[in-house]
């Protein structure tokens, strides 16, 4: 099933965001960004975007309860790698039916079909792993310029880039795959082959074979 929609007048947030899995920084931006897309708003209960937050603590608290008081998300997983301490404790009790995890690699795994968003609010050095995630999914990527992003993805090739902490450009590229959806599945595609063809376990493992072979062999004597 293509998670793109249609291009139709009075796209709702739904059929845009199973195209746009909002990866990298858009949880240090919230009110900006669903502020900024005007037309993404609820019309029912049922019309709400499913929300999957990664870090749910300290700051990520914050980008969690302020996602939720928009009114425009169902929040449908929480992962963080400290489940239960005390900066997350606040946020779970908050939501103590959704499910939760301590690897987002589980949660994409258990929960990908239900899954149109995802906000990430961890230390910068993981968004580059969640971007990668998303995009092997077949979800089209708008992502700030944080944690090695923008040295591993071509803007408007792979993903679309923001500067880091930039609400209304990131916002603006967000409502660009909205009004352009065959640029948006354009986008995706490139960046789910990107993520096939770079990053595959199989390459990485051949890869770092050929790393440990190359420094482990003897060198080949000089002729003369």
């Amino acid at each position: 099933r293509s998670p793109i929609a249609s291009n139709t007048p009075g796209l709702d947030r739904r059929e845009f965001l199973k195209g746009v899995a909002a990866a990298g920084s858009l949880a240090l931006l919230p009110t900006g960004v669903f502020g900024a897309v005007e037309r993404l708003r609820p019309t029912s209960a049922n019309d709400k975007v499913r929300l999957a937050c990664v870090g749910i603590g300290n700051r990520g608290a914050d980008v969690v309860k302020a996602l939720h008081a928009t009114g425009l998300v169902e929040i449908v997983a929480l992962c963080d790698t400290e489940m239960g301490a005390p900066h997350t404790a606040g946020t779970l009790q908050a939501f103590p039916d959704v499910p939760q995890f301590r690897d987002f690699r589980k949660m994409f795994d258990a929960l990908a079909d239900r899954i149109d968003a995802v906000s990430v609010a961890t230390p910068v050095h993981s968004h580059l792993a969640v971007c990668m995630q998303a995009m092997a999914l077949g979800k089209p990527v708008v992502a700030t310029r944080v944690g090695g992003i923008a040295d591993f993805f071509v803007d408007g090739e792979h993903a679309l880039l923001a500067p880091r902490a930039n609400h209304k450009i990131l916002a603006d590229k967000i409502k660009y795959l909205l009004d352009n959806p065959s640029k948006a599945r354009k986008l995706a595609t490139r960046g789910q082959q990107l993520v096939r063809e770079r990053f595959s376990a199989d390459r990485m493992a051949r890869q770092t074979a050929e790393l440990y072979r190359s420094v482990l062999e003897p060198a080949t004597p000089a002729t003369t």
